[in-house]
């Protein structure tokens, strides 16, 4: 019910706007809620534009170090990845894996995500040695709240897999789907 929720955070942010101001981190959060509702359905000119205005109120209020900065910026490089603008969709990645980096272990789990999403682009690109330990350090990281997040250490487990088909790994490949496998059954 993508369009429905879009209304109601439209709604939501005209509300914002009205009482505490568009700067105010609530408003940040209802961008990045917007900008994930523009991507899902499709509209990724429209989310790149909400991911930077939310990922530009994380900065000003909670500062360039920030986690949620670094999510906000994490998906507004998705949206960029998705527009065919790997280059830019690198530097943001980068910038989302260097916050969470600065935030040590409090952050450590959250860092797998742009990590597998940074591996997932070089892949695209061809770039397979660089993804390879971009998977590895994202499946590493991941192994810490597996147990909470299933789903997200079974996308990052899969990327790592890809990547030893792409490098001619075919054993490890075998061994991390049994790792996957294991988990499933647990």
């Amino acid at each position: 019910r993508w369009d429905e929720a879009a209304y109601l955070f439209r709604r939501a942010l005209s509300i914002l706007e009205q009482t505490v101001g568009r700067a105010d981190v609530a408003a940040g959060t209802v961008l990045q809620h917007m900008a994930d509702v523009a991507r899902a359905k499709g509209d990724l000119s429209l989310a790149e534009v909400y991911y930077r205005d939310a990922a530009e109120t994380f900065r000003a209020k909670l500062g360039a170090t920030h986690p949620r900065y670094a999510a906000a910026l994490n998906g507004w490089a998705c949206a960029l990845r998705d527009l065919k603008r790997p280059a830019d969709a690198e530097a943001l990645y980068r910038q989302a894996i260097e916050v969470y980096e600065k935030n040590g272990r409090r952050e450590g789990a959250v860092l797998a995500i742009p990590l597998y999403n940074l591996g997932m682009l070089q892949l695209e690109q061809g770039r397979i040695a660089e993804a390879g330990p971009l998977f590895e350090k994202a499946v590493q990281l991941a192994e810490k709240s597996r147990a909470t997040n299933r789903e997200a250490y079974l996308v990052i487990v899969r990327g790592l897999v890809r990547y030893y088909r792409a490098s001619g790994q075919m054993d490890r490949a075998t061994q991390a789907e049994q790792k996957a496998l294991d988990v499933l059954i647990d």
